[in-house]
Formats: C-alpha cells, structure tokens, sequence
C-alpha cells in the first residue's frame, strides 16, 4: 500500500515467488560474480554522488541573541510608555510569582460528597435575537467556561440543489483549508490555531419521529461553529467573516492546494475501507431517509467518487483542470446559497456571565448583520423551473425492497451487516431495542449477559417488529449478523417408542470456562449420550447443540436420535 499511494508497483508484493525463482536463476547462473556485479554497478561505478559538509557556527548563539534583541526592539519602538510600564509590572509579577516558595497547603481538595450534589442541577438557557438586521434566533448560555467562549451558527441546506449532493462532504474540510481574501492558507491556519480553539464546519440531518412510525427527513443544516479565549472573540468572527463572505474563500485560486487535500482524502479514504469497513456496510444497510442519504454523502458512493476525481487531478492537462474546476464551482455555489439572512437558523452563544455580553455578543451581532440578505444572484436560473431541492429528493425515500448485496473492497475482513426494521421510537420497545443493539455491538460480553439473559432478549428482538441495526465482525468468514443466544440443549423424546413427553428448550447456564476450554471440554464428550425417557420405553436421545451460527428456531438440524441398548 505504501508504495502504491506513492506511484509505486502495487502488485509487486504478489510476484515474490516470481522474483524468487528469478533470482535463484541468477545465482546459479552467476555465483561468483552476480553480487560483485551489482556493487560494481550501483555503487562503485555508479557516477552520481552528493558530499555534504557541515560545520558548526560558532556565533549561532549570538547571532539569534541579536535578532531576538532587535526584535524585542521594534517592539518596544511601537509601544507607548503605559504599556511598556505594563510589561515590565507583568514580567516582575510572574518573575515573584515563580520565585515564590510553594505551598503545599493552596492546592484544592475535592470532596465528592460536598463538591458534587446530589440534587438535579438545572442550566436554563436565554432565548432572544441577534442583531438589528438578522434578527436572527439566539440562545445564550451562561456557563463556567474558564474564560472559553464558543459560538454556533446552523444554516438551511434543505433547499440545496440535490445535483450538489456529490460535493457536499468536501465542502466542510475545503471550507478552512485553502485560505481567504486576508490571509493565505499556510497564515489562515497559523492564525487559526495561535488565537483560537479552531473553526470548523459540519452538516447534520434529523429525523421526523411520528407515532405512525414515519422517519423521513425532516430538516438538513449546516453548523458553523469556533472557539476561544474572550480577549480573541473578535478574531474569531473574523474569522467568521472570512469564511462566510461570497468570493472570499480561494475556491478558484488556490488549485494546487486543492489537488493535494483531494488526493490526501482518496488516499485516506482508500485505506479506511479495511479499518472502518462495518461503518461503511451500517451506512450501506440504512431503511430510514437519514441513514440513506448518509451513505450517499459518506459512504461507498463518496469513496468512489474521491477515487475518481483523485485519478482525473493525477491525470494533469484538461482533465486535471476540469475537475477541479467542477469541484470549485459547486463549492462556490454551496457557499452563496447557505451563507446569508434567508439561510441562518439560528446561533448559538456560550461562555462566562460577564464575558458573554461585553466580549462575544456584540462582533456576534456584526458578522451576523454583515451577512447578504439572499443567496447570490449569480445563481439564479433565470425563467428555468426550480430544481429540485435535496431535502425534496430525500424526504421519503425508501430503501426498497429487501435485498442481499455483496461488495468486494481490498481487504481480509469480511464485514456483514442486518438491518432489521422494528417498532417506532415512541413504541415502549423501542428502549429495550436500543439497549440491545448496544449489548450486541460490544466487542466482549458478560457471560451474565451471554448466558441467561441474552435468549431472553433475543426473544423480545424477534417479536419486536424503530429501524434497528445489529453487525458483527466476522474475520474473513460470512457469517450472518444478528447471531442466535447462545447454544441451548434440545431434549426430545425418542421417536422409536413415541411418548406423551413434548420437546423442551432449556438455556444452558452460563459457563466460566474460556471460550477455547469449551472447545475442547466438547471434543472429549464421547459421541452418544443416553438419556432415559418419562415412559417405560427404553429409548434414547442425543443432546445436540445447536451449529454456531445456526438459530435456535431451526433445531431439526442438529437433532439426532440413538435407539437404546
């Protein structure tokens, strides 16, 4: 893999018994001189060399004095004589500060009983609007931030063209990744994590719950969302503003940069498949509106498409410059139509009491009013019929009938995935439901859940009939996903001498032996057990169980009867 994603030969490590059998041939035909032939070639012979000297400079140390001192200087020559006074008080303070002799007896003690109460705290949040333009929904809440402040903006992305869909997983991550009008990729970046927690972009979905059991697609956003410490509030929506504005992001200007992000996300996307593949197969198995259009946009289809448009850039010439001149446009278009008053939902504030109105709210207020009242008139269509809309497209889709589908990706793990719709989330077995898929999806099991509990839960999932998912891992093997209890014995009487004794199912107890030491527990049992029926006959059954990943609802298959001696 490594010397594929660096244009290397990705098949050479599958011809190892061919270049064996040619090197021995080489040997054999050769075996005084071939070794001494190849040091001749490559190294003695060989006319391309490089002498690096280095030597040390004996005035480095002075020499990065003097700058740092020159520095210092021009700092200085730009302050006024209170703040130069303010530095100096500062540096004496934090000078006796850490000169102090410590104590001990100022450090915190936490209790748990008096620090942490056992009543129900409650943080009530403030709702209001923000600013004399937007007028945009706010919520304030006042925390103990430590001098942190974060702010939130959700944009509409319903009424997005569905012909955006394949671009919009990009959009997030190019959105702060190639720079702006005011500063270059490389300075965006620098600034970004010197003066702020970071700024970051995101898109989510939800689902409209109904008691009818409907779950289509309520609503799409996307969040714009940073944080940092109060005194670099205004350079956050700085930020903010550079981000946010029609034309200022380097869509068309940076291609370089966005050839290389787009062949690192195909390169990383590529190895994900073998890592993160029982997401992928969970997103692929989606029932409900969500879960379909989250595959589309971050499942196989976007790996496929990362791939390609990866080999279109790697391909140079027009191809090169078409696609990302397709990917730039979309990107562009995305923006204009999300970053306005029409499209801002709501905004979110939270940080310190007094911080929060002195410091966050009022550069809030300014890039928020500083927004355009409409989405960018470039991208009107004129007197064309209005496209359709992605939350339009996947409101109510469905994902047909049911199907089996098979994915052959580059790796030796198999990963299968069972997709089981059940009852509606306001149904009172939606709870139980939930906790189940969580118990099942944990790598280890108790043996109190493994044993008596779980066929008792797995009765309640096969009864049950909202949109559940149950996978398993399964290394390279098939196997099916919603896999039965655990191995239960099946007592049935002989059907030589038939009885009034019917068949019973009886749950194993739970055992404490290793998995391997039932294994092998099992082989030593000898091949018949004799169990004597309730009636007189003397005939006999063997105690079977069940085939690992047999049900339990289908016993006749591991079933046999022995005639008594």
């Amino acid at each position: 893999m490594s010397s594929w994603l660096h244009g290397g030969d990705a098949l050479r490590p599958l011809r190892t018994a061919e270049m064996a059998t040619r090197l021995s041939a080489r040997l054999d035909a050769e075996p005084d001189t071939f070794w001494q032939g190849l040091i001749q070639r490559h190294l003695l012979d060989n006319p391309h060399r490089v002498t690096l000297v280095a030597t040390a400079d004996d005035e480095y140390d002075a020499k990065l004095q003097r700058a740092e001192e020159a520095a210092l200087e021009a700092t200085k020559a730009r302050l006024s004589e209170q703040e130069v006074a303010r530095c100096v008080a500062a540096a004496l303070e934090l000078q006796a500060t850490q000169e102090a002799p410590q104590r001990v007896d100022a450090l915190p003690t936490l209790r748990v009983a008096s620090a942490v109460s056992r009543a129900l705290e409650r943080w009530p949040s403030e709702h209001g609007t923000l600013g004399s333009v937007c007028a945009a929904p706010l919520q304030l809440d006042a925390r103990a931030t430590n001098g942190v402040c974060y702010a939130a903006a959700a944009f509409e992305l319903g009424h997005v063209p569905a012909r955006l869909l394949p671009f919009l997983e990009y959009f997030p991550g190019l959105l702060s990744s190639l720079g702006s009008a005011k500063y270059g990729f490389a300075e965006f970046a620098h600034e970004e994590k010197a003066r702020t927690g970071g700024v970051g972009a995101s898109y989510g979905f939800a689902t409209d719950i109904g008691e009818a059991g409907g779950l289509g697609l309520s609503s799409a956003t996307l969040t714009l969302s940073g944080s940092c410490l109060e005194r670099n509030a205004g350079f956050l929506l700085e930020l903010f503003d550079q981000l946010t504005t029609h034309g200022s992001v380097r869509w068309h200007a940076a291609p370089e940069r966005m050839a290389e992000l787009i062949q690192r996300r195909a390169a990383a996307l590529g190895g994900s498949l073998s890592s993160a593949g029982r997401s992928y197969a969970g997103r692929r198995a989606a029932l409900t509106p969500a879960g379909l259009l989250s595959d589309e946009l971050s499942g196989l289809p976007h790996v496929m498409h990362a791939r390609a448009l990866a080999a279109e850039v790697a391909a140079g010439g027009d191809r090169r410059d078409a696609a990302l001149g397709q990917l730039a446009d979309a990107c562009a278009e995305l923006s204009g139509l999300l970053f306005n008053h029409s499209a801002l939902l709501r905004v979110r504030a939270c940080g310190q009491q007094g911080g929060l109105d002195t410091a966050l709210l009022p550069p809030l207020a300014a890039w928020a009013d500083a927004l355009p009242l409409t989405a960018a008139a470039a991208l009107s269509q004129g007197g064309a019929a209005p496209e359709p809309s992605l939350l339009d497209t996947w409101r109510d889709a469905a994902a047909g009938a049911a199907r089996r589908e098979f994915i052959g990706v580059p790796s030796q793990t198999n990963y299968v995935v069972r997709t089981v719709k059940t009852v509606p989330f306001t149904h009172a077995h939606a709870a139980p439901l939930v906790l189940l898929g969580q118990v099942r999806s944990l790598g280890y099991r108790h043996h109190q859940v493994r044993g008596p509990y779980l066929p008792w839960l797995y009765l309640l999932w096969r009864r049950c009939s909202a949109s559940a998912t149950c996978t398993r891992r399964s290394a390279r093997r098939v196997g099916p996903t919603a896999a039965a209890p655990r191995p239960a014995r099946w007592v049935v009487p002989s059907p030589s001498r038939p009885t009034a004794t019917r068949a019973k199912w009886r749950p194993s107890p739970p055992s404490t032996l290793p998995r391997r030491g039932r294994r092998r527990r099992a082989r030593s049992r000898p091949k018949t057990s004799r169990r004597r029926s309730s009636s007189a006959s003397r005939g006999s059954t063997r105690l079977a169980r069940p085939a690992r990943g047999a049900g339990a609802a289908s016993p006749s298959r591991n079933l046999t009867t022995t005639r008594g001696r």
